[in-house]
């Protein structure tokens, strides 16, 4: 049927569209299925004969809704930006031991120290085989700081050896002093060192 109006056209499509919907979408996931390579190709050949047409077209719309274009960009930052938070804030409430060895490994890296391989597993192991207590003050608490024997600003490691678990309130006493007490770090792991990346 020939349509003089456009829009008498429009609309008769819209409504055989809405009636068959089910049939069209299936057909045409099935035509796309048994013709994805010879379509690929089709799309590349048209692109590779139409590139400079296409550049052209690309660069005069977004000339021509410049505006629009930024402000989805911006809301998709923000909205990406908001979901990054929340996902860091849950990692971080989930693993804090892997977040806090992070930070320290970061923190030595800045000072240079000589060996810089504490992992999250051995500072986890650490912990157990002081019972989670304190060196300094034995308090027993979940959350330990990681004092470095020989600090890290005299030239102290950042590895299984030359860390302890202390308060933080024995931490900062401590400072860069020696320990106020003898302390025996643990020497040996079972958990690996960290790897160092292939430079």
């Amino acid at each position: 049927m020939a349509y003089k109006d456009p829009e008498a056209e429009r609309i008769h499509k819209h409504i055989y569209y809405e009636a068959h919907k089910t049939a069209i979408i299936a057909y045409q996931h099935a035509y796309n299925a048994t013709h994805k390579e010879e379509k690929s190709l089709s799309a590349h050949d048209y692109h590779e004969e139409h590139a400079e047409t296409i550049r052209a077209q690309k660069r005069a719309y977004h000339q021509a809704n410049r505006e629009a274009i930024l402000a989805r960009q911006q809301a998709r930052h923000l909205a990406k930006k908001e979901e990054d938070r929340a996902y860091k804030r849950a990692y971080a409430a989930t693993n804090p031991d892997i977040i806090n060895v992070s930070a320290a490994r970061h923190r030595a890296r800045k000072v240079n120290a000589p060996i810089n391989d504490l992992t999250a597993a051995q500072w986890r192991e650490i912990k157990e085989h002081y019972g989670h207590r304190c060196v300094y003050c034995g308090r027993k608490m979940q959350r330990l700081s990681q004092d470095h024997i020989t600090p890290l600003s005299k030239g102290g490691s950042h590895t299984a050896s030359n860390v302890v678990p202390a308060c933080q309130l024995c931490n900062c006493l401590k400072g860069v002093k020696a320990p106020r007490v003898p302390v025996q770090p643990l020497l040996l792991t079972s958990a690996p060192p960290r790897k160092k990346k292939a430079s």
